[in-house]
């Protein structure tokens, strides 16, 4: 039976808390021939601790990744596109990390300039990861459409492959939850080509007159699609406002930036909230596409490595969800099983 997948309900909780460690430490499953038998996870490097988080998050890759890579992975072949997936997945969970490392610093200048470099990098990886799938998808079906009209967003793709994946096409149907979570993520990316955001040094003041928060800026005129998509697929719930809450966001607003008081129709936005934002629908809907992809139209699958044999165990996939704070995304992990005779 095939999991179902949505986008996961903003009631999810994303931001800081408190997540639970899991009982068995990294490679406590791994086979005594295994390479990392006995590797102390201190050793590990980041990326490859934000790449088993990736595994960790997309429980449907093993089923996709076998049938599509008995075919070679031949640039431009199905297995080199799904793998270029997952890498633009662990690329953003990396620079997540490193903006949230960021923050831990003061409110500086240069910390919003840097916060804006690692927000706008990850969306582009997260588009380029469903842009991937898009193409693997392509090539599954067997549709005669190339290079830019082929994508979630494009009419034409979704018609061509109804019929081979009817679920598939109907999840990114006009208007659908699926189809206005991407668009949030297509236009946050598509601000290279737009206006720049402001970074800037705002948010709650204190007694001193200080600014304790660096925030993004998106203002009415310059971003005006990005907004609506923001407000239509949610995100705009996660709005850091320095007064109350309006009850839109073309409101006008009075703020106050770097002293300045001004009565413009802005949107701020924590960069973490941002991140959240789009990574939590960006793993939801990646597990769908792979879940309602046919791949088995490519043939007998190949058989995997055991998860005890792999360079990438459950306890580790586990281990780097739980560092990296995405334990909330990541309810469909099974309990680790007692590896017998190692």
């Amino acid at each position: 039976m095939k999991r179902r997948y949505g986008v996961v309900d903003a009631s999810v909780p994303m931001l800081g808390g408190v997540y639970p460690t899991f009982g068995k430490p990294p490679f406590a499953d791994v086979n005594r021939h295994n390479p990392l038998y006995g590797t102390r996870v201190m050793f590990v490097p980041e990326n490859e601790i934000v790449h088993a988080a990736s595994l960790g998050l997309l429980p449907e890759w093993n089923r996709y990744w076998s049938h599509v890579v008995p075919h070679g992975q031949k640039p431009g072949s199905p297995a080199s596109l799904a793998s270029s997936a997952l890498r633009r997945l662990s690329r953003a969970l990396l620079l997540s990390e490193r903006a949230r490392k960021t923050t831990l610093g003061p409110p500086e200048t240069e910390v919003g300039d840097e916060l804006l470099e690692l927000v706008t990098l990850a969306f582009v990886h997260l588009m380029g990861a469903f842009d991937a799938l898009a193409q693997v998808t392509a090539a599954v079906t067997g549709v005669k459409l190339r290079g830019q009209a082929i994508g979630w967003n494009k009419p034409p793709f979704l018609n061509s492959i109804a019929g081979l994946a009817p679920e598939l096409a109907e999840l990114f149907a006009d208007g659908t939850i699926s189809d206005r979570s991407l668009d949030a993520i297509s236009r946050v990316r598509n601000t290279i080509h737009k206006q720049m955001p402001d970074p800037a040094q705002a948010g709650t003041t204190r007694d001193d007159g200080g600014n304790d928060d660096v925030l993004l800026i998106f203002e009415r005129g310059a971003h005006d699609e990005l907004l609506d998509a923001l407000d239509a697929a949610g995100w705009s719930k996660f709005v850091f406002e320095p007064s109350r809450h309006p009850e839109s966001l073309r409101e006008a607003r009075r703020v106050e930036i770097g002293g300045v008081i001004r009565t413009e129709d802005f949107l701020f936005m924590r960069p973490s909230n941002l991140f959240a934002c789009g990574l939590r629908d960006s793993v939801s809907l990646l597990n769908a596409i792979m879940s309602l992809t046919p791949v088995e139209r490519l043939g007998k699958p190949t058989e995997l490595l055991d998860p005890a044999n792999s360079f990438y165990p459950l306890s580790l996939q586990r281990y780097a969800v739980d560092k990296l704070r995405l334990t909330h995304l990541a309810n469909h992990l099974e309990p680790l099983p007692d590896i017998e005779g190692t």
